[in-house]
């Protein structure tokens, strides 16, 4: 909407010109309130509903295998309790993430088949990547299965952004 406020310029740039045939004049001023309309990128929002939950699942080596079980609760027991228009994904991590599955109304929990390097735990790029799988404006939350261990970079500004955007993140330690 600030945008809008480049409207002024514009007018003291053609103030020579304003004094124009009128119907020249309203094209003028319909295209300059079409362009800076453009500009600003008004945003309505869509009828679109519920909420995004995504499961974070470390599976470095240093992580225990029963995170996969736990993981595997936690999806049927979110599926369970969804809400209409909810949908669930899942993100792995080791030393980088990838997403396994993007955050979809029909998921189904299925082993996960992406490689990635086991050697690290990267908790920051693995809360980084499983944010960006929330649209900016949707409700969200993440659920972290993880032993706590991170041999990544700091944490910190996953979790500033995840408050900013009114993400909650839960966790879930594997022992």
């Amino acid at each position: 909407p600030e945008l809008f406020l480049l409207a002024l310029p514009f007018v003291l740039l053609l103030r020579g010109r304003m004094l124009a045939h009128p119907v020249v004049l309203l094209l003028r001023c319909l295209a300059l309130a079409c362009v800076l309309t453009v500009l600003a990128e008004p945003y309505v929002p869509g009828a679109a509903t519920g909420r995004d939950r995504v499961v974070v699942l470390d599976r470095s080596y240093s992580a225990p295998a029963s995170g996969l079980e736990r993981a595997s609760e936690a999806a049927k027991l979110a599926r369970s309790r969804a809400l209409p228009g909810d949908r669930l994904g899942l993100v792995t991590f080791g030393r980088d993430a990838v997403i396994e599955t993007a955050p979809s109304e029909e998921f189904r929990f299925a082993n996960p088949t992406r490689s990635l390097d086991r050697d690290g735990t990267d908790l920051a790029t693995a809360l980084e990547t499983a944010l960006a799988t929330i649209p900016d404006g949707r409700q969200g939350s993440v659920l972290l299965i993880s032993d706590g261990e991170s041999t990544g970079k700091d944490c910190q500004l996953a979790l500033l952004e995840a408050r900013r955007r009114g993400i909650r993140i839960d966790t879930v330690p594997l022992l």
